[in-house]
């Protein structure tokens, strides 16, 4: 009987210990999908995310990063898509490429000034193409793409959208920059890449730039994550792993798994130990007068309740009044007198054992001269050990 029930205890500690470890995977796993922001986000692994893009350029042996704009202009492209990024952001990114820098701006809506969105359709193949390696595109999936350009013209493009004058990509001079365009963010995403020409079209038309390129990321919430979004998975899941573990350990202490043991027994203190206690804190303090006084007063007020006498009563009036024996009338007797200032500890103790005595033998119910009863826990014990 034993044996089954311990084998059913470690049964169910290795299913509780499973299904921490399962958890806790399954936490970890959902957190190396989803981890990330909102689409778009160049850090999020999400169907929507575009960390498979930087992964892809990293590929081809671009130096790739991501982050907000740098706060001093440089040698980096900035890349930025526009679904992502708040207008005025996008308005800074075109100051700083009408001062010198390049920028590239990805997707369907641009709502800047300088650019302007020209037609809105399918894409189609333009063998032809005076942008590099964008004339191998033969196919892209259905959607609507958006043609763009710079306001002013100046530039050119390919790829046209729905046979309009709308390029899908477009590359021109902004000021002292250069600024590059391209219509349509949905083929950048984690989840389009692997379709037709998406990933070509996303390595070819970022490579009109030369530089390192660095994907820009608001600077400031875009208000579509909660407090929550901020707690990265894993540490979901080491909470969780936690919590299994208090559970276990709630389990282990509040239930003993097994067949019941007999306790060991109750320790026993001898009551003379806590007046050893009392009288070395009474030393300490340097108050044996004061403790000496308040027991002796004790004992007078408990002989006036009960029997009108007084500590300073004789003492044979006491033995004979309560009817004691001669060994408690010599307790009594010994507590009814009052130690010398400098008496030692020794006689201290004993005589404060000989007022607790007398004390309640004054105050017993039954009579000065009953036998004290036993502790439940004393007899007990005591009983134990006789039938031992």
């Amino acid at each position: 009987m034993r044996a089954a029930t311990d084998s059913r205890s470690i049964w169910l500690v290795v299913v509780l210990v499973a299904v921490a470890a399962l958890g806790g995977a399954v936490l970890v796993g959902r957190g190396a999908r989803g981890r990330g922001g909102p689409p778009l986000d160049p850090r999020s692994t999400r169907e929507s995310g575009t960390r498979g893009l930087v992964l892809l350029l990293k590929e081809t042996g671009r130096d790739v990063s991501s982050g907000p704009v740098p706060s001093e202009p440089g040698d980096d492209v900035l890349v930025a898509f526009t679904g992502l990024i708040p207008p005025e952001q996008l308005e800074d990114l075109l100051d700083r490429a009408r001062s010198g820098s390049t920028v590239a701006l990805i997707g369907r809506s641009m709502p800047v000034a300088d650019v302007r969105v020209v037609d809105r359709g399918t894409v189609e193949p333009e063998p032809g193409c005076p942008l590099g390696d964008l004339g191998r595109i033969r196919s892209l999936p259905q959607g609507s793409y958006s043609g763009v350009e710079i306001v002013d013209g100046n530039g050119s493009g390919c790829l046209p959208v729905a046979g309009g004058d709308g390029r899908l990509v477009y590359r021109g001079a902004l000021g002292e920059g250069r600024l590059v365009l391209i219509g349509a963010s949905e083929p950048f995403t984690n989840g389009s890449l692997k379709e037709d020409d998406n990933a070509a079209l996303a390595v070819y038309s970022l490579g009109l730039v030369e530089g390192p390129l660095r994907f820009v990321v608001p600077s400031i919430g875009t208000g579509e994550r909660t407090l929550t979004d901020l707690i990265d998975d894993p540490v979901w899941a080491g909470l969780f792993q936690a919590l299994v573990a208090v559970v276990l350990y709630s389990l282990w202490r509040s239930r003993r798994l097994g067949r019941p043991v007999a306790e060991t027994d109750p320790v026993e203190i001898d009551s003379g130990e806590l007046v050893v206690a009392g009288a070395r804190l009474a030393e300490r303090a340097r108050g044996r007068g004061v403790e000496i006084e308040l027991m002796g007063r004790n004992l007078d007020d408990a002989l006036r309740r009960r029997w009108g006498l007084s500590i300073r009563t004789d003492p044979a009036v006491v033995a004979e009044r309560l009817g004691l024996d001669p060994e408690r009338a010599a307790i009594v007797r010994r507590a009814q007198t009052r130690p010398q200032a400098g008496i030692d500890e020794d006689g201290f103790v004993s005589w404060v054992a000989d007022v607790v005595e007398a004390t309640r033998m004054v105050l017993d119910p039954r009579g000065a001269g009953a036998v004290p009863i036993p502790d439940p826990v004393t007899k007990s014990s005591s009983n134990q050990r006789s039938t031992e």
